[in-house]
């Protein structure tokens, strides 16, 4: 249930994203090297993306990706950008 929730949350929030940024998923496709069919899939919430996908959907469009890791005794972020880490 609980995989099923972030899938569908993702995959919600990176239609959003791609179409706030005016792209249709065909020219995503091309920004990315991403297939069709994985975009399709990801939006949908039928799989959850590798992270380097996530980083590739997220700066085609020009944003940057941030991935921070909290608990009591870490936090520790990873910033992704077109450029690389």
């Amino acid at each position: 249930m609980y995989k099923r929730k972030v899938r569908s949350s993702l995959g919600k929030l990176l239609q959003s994203y791609r179409k706030a940024h005016g792209l249709r998923q065909v020219e995503l496709v091309k920004k990315t090297g991403l297939r069709q069919p994985a975009v399709c899939r990801m939006e949908r919430g039928k799989t959850l993306p590798r992270l380097d996908s996530l980083a590739s959907f997220v700066t085609a469009c020009g944003g940057e990706l941030t991935l921070t890791i909290k608990s009591p005794r870490f936090v520790g972020s990873l910033n992704v950008t077109r450029d690389g880490l």
